[in-house]
């Protein structure tokens, strides 16, 4: 019906006849980092018409998971690069929700896929440099999620023409 949004069922059997697959974070492995192509990126590129806008769903899906009520998160990161997200998902150190933060940022730090300027690319990045030095603040799903889309704004606005 026009004007209605379509459920994750119906959602799920388009991206199919696509050759596309809908995957959740709860599925992903925890304690390392999960490469996922960007498919917004991709259709970006290929289009390459410097008059048209870009939009995109940003860090988080539009779909919510059926059947899940509320449930304890992991500490979650999803970061974003030139050709894929980087899904970070940790569990499994420290019983502590801030031991196991400061962890998933502490090692995020430490990969290529941090940006060279650090915790001045955006203010996302300030946080999770702020959380690899100490374990106090933890934040919750909320924040980490602000955090993820500060850092894919600015990583979006980087890599747009310049007055585009």
């Amino acid at each position: 019906m026009p004007g209605q949004t379509a459920g994750p069922e119906v959602l799920a059997e388009r991206l199919s006849g696509l050759g596309l697959a809908m995957i959740h974070l709860d599925d992903l492995p925890t304690d390392r980092p999960v490469a996922l192509g960007r498919l917004d990126a991709r259709v970006w590129e290929r289009l390459g018409d410097p008059d048209l806008g870009y939009a995109d769903y940003g860090v988080t899906s539009p779909v919510r998971r059926r059947g899940v009520q509320h449930h304890r998160q992991l500490p979650t990161l999803r970061y974003t690069t030139a050709k894929e997200w980087r899904i970070y998902r940790w569990a499994r150190r420290g019983g502590r929700s801030d031991d196991r933060c400061h962890d998933l940022c502490r090692t995020l730090v430490t990969l290529p896929q941090w940006p060279s300027t650090g915790s001045r690319f955006s203010w996302g990045d300030a946080e999770i440099a702020k959380r690899a030095r100490t374990a106090r603040g933890a934040g919750s799903s909320a924040g980490w999620i602000a955090w993820g889309t500060s850092h894919h704004i600015a990583h979006v606005l980087h890599t747009l023409p310049a007055g585009g």
